[in-house]
């Protein structure tokens, strides 16, 4: 057949294809996973060899080339975003909505940027000084967490994005900070189960949904609509990457995004 593009070409890849080998796609898909997935399917692409490494063979049609990118860490940001463009979809955002996103990882901003483009008013819980200001950086509205109570005293945000999961409790956050009738969608991949108030739930008609990676929105892939978001906010995106690092240093790329006291955003590896 027809080449994909010529030596050189930068590209994203959509790496939920074949996952794991389980031969489970997402292609065509309203969500990833199918019902026949196994629960562990999730953490498939974190467990297996082969992310860094110096070439991939990779299913062509899994390719989105960036036509007019010319630094590569920025083609990386195209699977962040293509899971920010899903959540943003599942929550249904609309112009002038309220949102509040709960943390200011890359997530969490790539998150209340793509909501930005929706037309919403986004807000975002930042716990460092570096996340504040690269929120406002995009427009964003930061909230630290020492003054989340007197936010919330004021108008309650119709949606909250969570992009934290972890062991925390940021998943009660997000229920606690919605208004009632509003959305909660939670993007954060949690590590234990975590305790909700699902009469809080109920009685204030708050609708909870998770958001797995990118699949298809509306019979269009979710990465191909997040490289070209990456496409028209290179210039905004450009200041996430905060740290790159050579593929033989790729120890001290982990150890940077850990330490945030390095003021670590997005940390990339090249090759």
């Amino acid at each position: 057949g027809e080449p994909f593009a010529d030596a050189g070409t930068i590209a994203a890849f959509e790496d939920v294809d074949e996952l794991g080998g389980l031969g489970i796609s997402n292609r065509g898909r309203p969500h990833p996973l199918p019902e026949s997935a196994p629960p562990q399917s999730q953490g498939l692409i974190e467990t297996h060899d082969g992310g860094l490494a110096e070439q991939v063979d990779a299913p062509v049609e899994r390719l989105h080339p960036l036509s007019s990118i010319s630094q590569p860490s920025l083609a990386a940001l195209a699977e962040p975003v293509g899971v920010a463009v899903r959540g943003c979809n599942r929550a249904r955002i609309e112009r002038d909505d309220s949102v509040l996103v709960i943390g200011a990882g890359s997530i969490g901003l790539l998150s209340g940027l793509v909501a930005r483009e929706h037309g919403a008013r986004v807000s975002i819980l930042s716990r460092y000084d570096h996340q504040s200001e690269a929120a406002k950086a995009l427009g964003l509205h930061p909230v630290r967490e020492s003054e989340l109570d007197d936010f919330l005293a004021g108008e309650r945000p119709g949606v909250v994005l969570e992009t934290v999961g972890g062991s925390g409790d940021a998943g009660r956050l997000a229920l606690e900070a919605c208004a009632s009738g509003g959305r909660v969608v939670l993007l954060g991949i949690f590590v234990k189960p975590v305790k909700l108030n699902l009469l809080d739930l109920v009685t204030r008609e708050i609708n909870l949904t998770g958001s797995l990676m990118y699949g298809d929105h509306n019979g269009r892939s979710e990465m191909a609509t997040a490289v070209e978001f990456v496409e028209r906010h290179a210039d905004e995106l450009g200041g996430l990457i905060t740290h790159e690092f050579p593929l033989a240093q790729v120890k001290g790329a982990f150890e940077c995004a850990l330490d945030k006291s390095r003021g670590a955003l997005k940390v990339a590896v090249t090759v």
